[in-house]
């Protein structure tokens, strides 16, 4: 019996106001394998070419929006910027550990004033 390769195939639902004028930031779409015998099932997970012009128009506008939030809020490279000079210094051999003492410090907040 042949086999129905049939898959639903979507990007990851974003909320409506995560990406402003975005309209393809929802995106649902249908293939079946099964019309294409030349396709094997290890393909299923392979976009067409329109799912990557829909997925590289999703990167670039959640690339714009995080451009413009780290824009709107400079402190977040201040931040940024002395944890890893302060990481560069130390060389601490549990980077994970440091990092939550480095952000949980109560102090933090006196270093970054403006």
């Amino acid at each position: 019996s042949k086999q129905n390769y049939s898959q639903n195939m979507s990007l990851p639902s974003l909320e409506q106001d995560a990406i402003p004028n975005c309209p393809n930031a929802n995106i649902s779409v249908e293939t079946d394998l099964s019309r294409n015998p030349a396709i094997e099932p290890r393909d299923a997970s392979t976009l067409t070419q329109e799912q990557q012009l829909l997925l590289n128009d999703v990167k670039i506008q959640h690339r714009l929006h995080n451009e413009k939030y780290i824009r709107q809020h400079p402190e977040l490279l201040a931040l940024v910027k002395g944890f890893m000079k302060r990481i560069l210094i130390e060389r601490p051999d549990n980077v994970e550990k440091f990092a939550g003492a480095y952000f949980t410090d109560p102090n933090l907040k006196e270093t970054y004033k403006e």
